[in-house]
């Protein structure tokens, strides 16, 4: 699994690294199913934290399966030469989507993020 391992340096850890996005995002995409919230940072690689609430997705087996989507397409879709701070949120709407089109709406928001972020 090599290069394709997400490790902890990947992702963020505690509250203030989350709130630190949350207060001085650099960019900001929206769609029905998440809310993209970035920031530049100063690190050798690009982090990502995800809020997944209960009120967004009921039960904890479809909230695994948007983390797991979520990681899988940051990783094979996410290349940037920014480095940043990546909050993601879900949205009641992705309830609409769990099944099928998950993976190509998150391939497409990975893109427009690059392209805002270049």
């Amino acid at each position: 699994m090599g290069d394709q391992a997400f490790t902890k340096q990947k992702r963020l850890h505690n509250a203030l690294e989350f709130d630190v996005v949350f207060k001085n995002k650099d960019y900001r995409i929206g769609t029905s199913e998440f809310l993209i919230l970035a920031k530049n940072n100063s690190e050798t690689q690009s982090r990502i934290g995800m809020v997944i609430g209960k009120k967004s997705i009921k039960f904890a087996v479809d909230r695994n399966r948007v983390k797991r989507a979520i990681r899988e397409t940051f990783r094979r879709n996410y290349h940037s030469e920014t480095n940043l701070d990546i909050v993601v949120v879900a949205r009641p709407g992705v309830n609409k989507v769990l099944k099928n089109g998950l993976h190509a709406g998150l391939a497409k928001i990975w893109a427009d993020l690059s392209g805002k972020a270049l």
